[in-house]
């Protein structure tokens, strides 16, 4: 080995070295140290539960509605997983899933999320249509037609 490797040897022990000390400081250092976050108004906390007293007073009945509806959807999402998971393409059918989802966490309108359910339900039945879905929605950015249907539709009730 010349001089110049061994120089070069030299330095990267010593940066070795110094990496490893300062390295075992940082961990060391973020793991005792607790960083402030701050706390959410109580409003924000109590926002859910307001919301739900808010539709039962509006409908007595709410909870068991809201919980049908779920039901259904968790067996048609079963459906749309053994689909996926056997290869089929199911994007139209997940697109409609996550608008039933948000759907069912910001509203009381279970006429709409019964349309989800039975445009679910056809969009099961008919699988050939699940691939045009997934062409339409090549990038990722775009709302595709399922989405499209209900924003537009959203407009209008407003």
């Amino acid at each position: 080995m010349n001089g110049i490797d061994r120089v070069i040897v030299a330095v990267m022990k010593q940066t070795l070295a110094w990496a490893s000390l300062v390295s075992t400081f940082v961990l060391t250092s973020c793991a005792t140290h607790t960083a402030y976050a701050p706390r959410p108004p109580q409003t924000d906390l109590e926002h859910k539960t307001r919301t739900e007293q808010e539709y039962i007073a509006f409908d007595a009945r709410y909870p068991e509605e809201k919980a049908q509806r779920i039901a259904q959807a968790r067996a048609l999402y079963a459906k749309v997983s053994e689909r996926e998971a056997a290869g089929q393409i199911t994007s139209c059918s997940k697109e409609i899933l996550w608008e039933f989802k948000a759907l069912i966490t910001q509203s009381a309108n279970f006429k709409l999320l019964d349309q989800r359910l039975a445009d679910l339900e056809a969009s099961l039945a008919h699988p050939e249509l699940e691939a045009g879905a997934g062409e339409q929605i090549a990038d990722r950015w775009q709302l595709g037609p399922v989405l499209r249907r209900m924003v537009l539709q959203t407009r209008r009730a407003l």
